[in-house]
């Protein structure tokens, strides 16, 4: 278990292309909550565990990806520390998201996602069927299938977790 401390400016060299803001912004919504102390006035200094790197590192791969702050908020909520740190995060998140446009009701998009965690050797192993085997949606001979009267948008989006582990390390 790794005990080492982060602070603000330590999180920005490890991820060059995040901004200060963002870090600040994800505390004030709660979705990177540090382990070791918040700022809880001017001039204090939030003080981040190794775990919350590694959060840090996830949240901006989901954002690339296009996640938003709720599915983000729901993955680390429901996932995080059940099954990401029960691997040491030599792992890989895989996240299927679905949206449907039902057609019947003009601007209603309803977005779900599902996210399942493969140890980094089970995934090897596994391959392209890793990321398909647990699809839960509706096939027809290979395709998939539009229910009633709405339109089907997947996605699958995979997060090398063990890479971001490998980066923090040698940055750290």
């Amino acid at each position: 278990m790794n005990t080492q401390t982060f602070q603000h400016k330590d999180i920005l060299r490890i991820y060059p292309d995040l901004s200060a803001r963002s870090l600040v912004s994800w505390s004030e919504k709660s979705l990177l909550t540090p382990d070791h102390g918040d700022a809880t006035g001017r001039g204090t200094v939030r003080r981040y565990s190794f775990d919350n790197v590694m959060q840090a590192g996830v949240i901006r791969e989901l954002f690339i990806l296009g996640f938003g702050f709720r599915d983000i908020r729901t993955f680390f909520t429901e996932h995080w520390k059940n099954e990401m740190k029960r691997f040491n995060y030599d792992c890989v998140l895989i996240m299927h998201r679905q949206t449907i446009r039902a057609s019947n009701v003009p601007g209603r998009i309803s977005p779900n996602f599902s996210a399942r965690v493969f140890n980094m050797g089970v995934f090897k192993s596994l391959g392209a069927s890793a990321v398909l085997e647990d699809s839960t949606y509706p096939l027809d001979n290979g395709e998939l299938v539009l229910i009633g009267d709405a339109q089907l948008t997947t996605s699958v989006v995979v997060v090398n977790v063990s890479q971001i582990h490998t980066d923090v390390m040698g940055a750290g």
